[in-house]
């Protein structure tokens, strides 16, 4: 659902197209994990994780599968946008944080703590 080099979603298209193109994309994955790996689908683990712009396609289109697990990303400085609410924490899936520990877009100096860059 991202496109080369972890770019945005491709193909262009309005939020509400995008997030009409996420659900069918959804879709056809379930299919083919179906037909190839477990005819009950909902037994196969899944994750669905909005990361980046996926996130606003999600509250336009937040019709995920009861069971595919939701995870929760940071924005790549160290703070998760969302957490479940009520109704998806009522979900069969549950939840999860994605954390990245080493990743952080730009260089960031904490606390008089900066990464050592390579030589």
């Amino acid at each position: 659902m991202r496109g080369i080099s972890d770019s945005g979603m491709p193909g262009g298209g309005t939020p509400r197209e995008k997030a009409a193109r996420l659900q069918a994309i959804i879709a056809d994955q379930r299919e083919m994990l179906a037909r190839l790996v477990n005819t009950k689908v909902a037994a196969v683990p899944q994750i669905f994780c909005p990361y980046k712009e996926v996130l606003e396609l999600y509250r336009l289109a937040p019709n995920i599968p009861d069971d595919i697990t939701l995870v929760w990303p940071d924005d790549n400085y160290g703070y998760v946008r969302e957490f479940s609410d009520a109704r998806e924490r009522a979900r069969s899936g549950g939840a999860g944080v994605y954390y990245h520990v080493s990743y952080w877009g730009v260089p960031v100096i904490i606390s008089g703590f900066a990464p050592r860059r390579p030589p």
